[in-house]
């Protein structure tokens, strides 16, 4: 496969100047105007994740949720959980957001280790919470992307977009905490260091106190982006970021069923952990990325990739099950795993351009991509302690014991990409793509290859400069899944699968920046759970079927909107007989968002932000036993800004409440929601 890309790479450069010296007198196509681009907007015109790299929102077949700097300063957000909860479609999956993000879109759980990437290219392995203080901002393309990315789940991508050098010399410092303890740090600092030369730093620290008992943690993080312009026609940029993490994991709930249903535990009150203050989640993650662009004639530019992210991390999770309601006697089950590493290295090349036939003006995307991902799993530990659910009581750690054996697994994802999106003036985009893979896992137990080739088609009607209309349908791959460490076939590898998408949607654009979009979609994919023997299966197809309506940018000069609503019916379509017509686990129904920023008048220096978030009530296990309810959670927030020794403050408080309620169900798993909490921050202007 190595042989495959490496021979698409040289074929790309040899025949690049040839392509690009025929197109000289074609019209530019390499800059991108911006319209949303004042500081504190809510909207944003350019996406970066996805086959449509640099392109307009209006022109893109897909739908997007793209939360800028100016979101994410609002939310105060410290986590990706923080980010994503404004995302309408977005749920938690299965364990505490404390850890790390684990959320489905539109009821499809998003790949750790193949659904996030940094700056539209490197994939990330999501075992530990990303520092919201580096990035510029979040996009989540929803749906299926096999086209640009290979294997991916059809759930969507999250990339996360760096901050970057601006060209100007500015700091920026902030300091921040909640009400409950937690405190930290930030310092962001642009440079330009030479002609042509821009250097970014964010560098920070914080002690995580979430107001849960026998829980608390720390994080550490440092990240560099370079921008570098040795000529005109030539862009480097280098990013290189740290993360690392060790916080106390809360005890979640296994829920068994009994004659034929899953009864749900009282709520806990949101302080309340059945664990310990020994059974942490401890991680670190370094990414490294590499990018280089050449622009060969106008309207014509090559692109080269590299990067590796690697991850270790060593954990303690518990879950308390086997309980009894009354008494609440109970035990609490500990996996214990140390030395988990991932690595994984990515390498692309991609030749753009447009050429024009007749009337029709052919924008053209040429690719080859590889992405090896390596994994070594351990065998967890099993430690069994009683514990009971009314009176918890401190839990002994236990004794020290070896290391079980680890099992060294194998991925590599090796595709050619082409994509044509042909234009007919300003009003008609047919678009066609074709992707070959050439996909591979190896593990101790199997060696599989697969070599599917995948299509995508889109036509885009856009009767005005500020509508669009378009339907696509696209093909995704995606990995069979590893078996969780609650399934009994722990560390299994499930086959890779196919799944399609197809997608209805229309986009208005709106005076001060503001976009609305609606779409019909439907997904069909795979099938993958925990069946009634606590194995991990794939078995049948399942398909997901709803409507999105979303809007982002100001409605007015002074006021902001971020809002969504999501309607889905995820269903088992076939396989065992007991499957179908079951509602898929961990899908509401309903889910919707709604975030509101009002500035006064520029000399008060004074905004004010209103927002809430729902989910209607989702299936706990795949046989549908048992139901969680849903919940509305609510936040209101206010920043003012002011003068302090000679520069300009922003004094920010955002809090959150909603009650007591299920956050992150799943596979016949329950993870209570935190307490309410205040956030907030202190910083300089940049």
């Amino acid at each position: 496969m190595r042989r495959l890309v490496t021979g698409a790479a040289a074929t790309i450069a040899a025949f690049a100047p040839t392509i690009a010296s025929a197109q000289r007198g074609e019209t530019p196509e390499d800059e991108i105007v911006v319209t949303a681009d004042r500081p504190e907007s809510y909207g944003a015109d350019a996406v970066q994740a996805g086959i449509f790299r640099d392109a307009r929102q209006l022109d893109i077949p897909a739908t997007f949720t793209i939360l800028r700097r100016a979101v994410l300063d609002t939310q105060q957000a410290r986590s990706l959980a923080d980010v994503l909860h404004d995302v309408p479609g977005v749920s938690e999956a299965q364990i505490s957001a404390l850890v790390y993000a684990n959320v489905a879109i539109r009821g499809i759980p998003a790949n750790n280790f193949t659904n996030y990437r940094l700056n539209g290219v490197l994939p990330i392995v999501n075992l530990v919470d990303a520092p919201i203080e580096t990035l510029d901002r979040v996009e989540v393309l929803k749906g299926a992307a096999g086209l640009r990315y290979g294997f991916a789940a059809p759930s969507g991508i999250v990339d996360l977009v760096s901050k970057r050098p601006s060209g100007r010399a500015k700091d920026r410092f902030e300091a921040f905490g909640d009400t409950h303890g937690g405190a930290g740090a930030a310092l962001d600092i642009d440079r330009p260091l030479t002609d042509g030369i821009g250097l970014r730093v964010n560098a920070g620290a914080a002690e995580l106190l979430p107001g849960i008992d026998q829980v608390d943690g720390w994080r550490r993080f440092a990240a560099a982006a370079i921008d570098w312009r040795p000529s005109e026609r030539l862009t480097i940029t280098l990013d290189v970021d740290h993360v690392a993490r060790d916080i106390a994991e809360p005890t979640e709930f296994a829920l068994v069923p009994r004659a034929g249903r899953i009864v749900l535990p009282p709520l806990p009150p949101t302080d309340r952990n059945l664990g310990a203050r020994w059974m942490r989640a401890s991680a670190w993650r370094r990414n490294l990325l590499l990018r280089g662009r050449y622009v060969l004639a106008p309207g014509w530019s090559a692109s080269l990739s590299m990067g590796e992210s690697r991850l270790d991390r060593a954990r303690a999770y518990s879950s308390f099950g086997g309980f009894d309601a009354a008494s609440g006697d109970g035990i609490v089950t500990v996996l214990l795993t140390r030395r988990n590493p991932h690595r994984v290295q990515l390498f692309q090349v991609d030749l753009a351009g447009t050429i024009r036939s007749g009337p029709i003006l052919h924008h053209l995307v040429l690719g080859a991509a590889e992405s090896d991902r390596t994994t070594s799993l351990p065998l967890p530990l099993r430690y069994r302690v009683a514990q009971n659910l009314y009176r918890p009581r401190i839990l002994p750690p236990p004794a020290a014991a070896s290391l079980l054996p680890s099992e060294r697994q194998r991925t590599e994802d090796a595709g050619l990409f082409l994509l044509d999106r042909a234009a007919l003036g300003e009003w008609l985009d047919l678009t066609v793509g074709h992707r070959f893979t050439a996909y591979r896992e190896r593990d101790p137990r199997r060696d599989h290859l697969e070599r599917p080739a995948l299509w995508s088609y889109a036509a885009t009607l856009k009767p005005t400069a500020l509508a669009s209309l378009y339907a696509s349908h696209v093909e995704g791959l995606e990995p069979g899944g590893t078996a969780q460490q609650i399934a009994v076939n722990f560390g299994e590898t499930l086959p890779a699968a196919r799944s399609t998408q197809e997608e209805i949607g229309a986009k208005l654009t709106l005076p001060h920046a503001l976009t609305w979009s609606a779409a019909w979609f439907r997904v069909d994919r795979a099938a993958s759970y925990i069946n009634d023997q606590h194995r991990f299966v794939q078995d049948g197809r399942a398909r997901y079927q709803g409507i999105e309506l979303s809007g982002a940018g100001e409605l007015a000069p002074a006021l902001s909107l971020l809002a969504g609503a999501t309607l889905v019916d995820a269903r088992q379509r076939s396989g065992a007989a007991m499957m179908l017509g079951k509602l898929i686990e961990n899908t509401p129904r309903r889910t919707g968002s709604l975030l509101l920023t009002y500035r006064l008048a520029a000399s008060t220096g004074l905004d004010l932000s209103v927002g809430a978030t729902a989910a209607g009530r989702r299936a706990l296990d795949s046989l549908n036993l048992g139901f969680v309810p849903g919940h509305v959670a609510f936040a209101a927030g206010a920043g003012y800004r002011f003068p302090l020794g000679g520069r300009a403050v922003t004094l920010r408080v955002y809090g959150e409440a909603g009650g007591r309620h299920w956050a992150a169900t799943g596979s016949d798993l329950l993870a209570a929601a935190p307490p309410a909490s205040i956030r907030l921050s202190l910083a300089s202007a940049s």
